[in-house]
C-alpha cells in the first residue's frame, strides 16, 4: 500500500508499520508510518536512492537491510 508522503511521492514500502486500524486507510492511503522497511534486492538501487531521500525528508523511520547478509 502507498504511503503519501507528499502531494508528488506515494513510495509503496516493501513493509509499513501505520497508526490505526485497517479500516482508517479504507478510502485514502496512510499517510504516517511508524517504520519503513525496504527487503528487495532487485529493487536496491531505487530502494538506496530516490526511496531513502524520499523517507528522509519525511523523516520517517526506515530499514534497508543488506541483502546478502541472512538476518535469522
Amino acid at each position: 500500500m502507498p504511503l503519501i508522503i507528499d502531494p508528488d511521492s506515494e513510495p509503496e514500502p516493501d513493509l509499513a508499520v501505520v497508526h490505526g486500524a485497517p479500516a482508517d486507510d479504507r478510502d485514502e492511503h496512510p499517510r504516517a508510518a511508524l517504520l519503513v522497511v525496504e527487503v528487495s534486492d532487485g529493487t536496491l538501487p531505487l530502494d538506496r536512492g530516490r526511496k531513502l531521500a524520499i523517507y528522509a525528508r519525511a523523516s520517517r523511520r526506515h530499514r534497508m537491510p543488506e541483502p546478502a547478509v541472512p538476518l535469522l
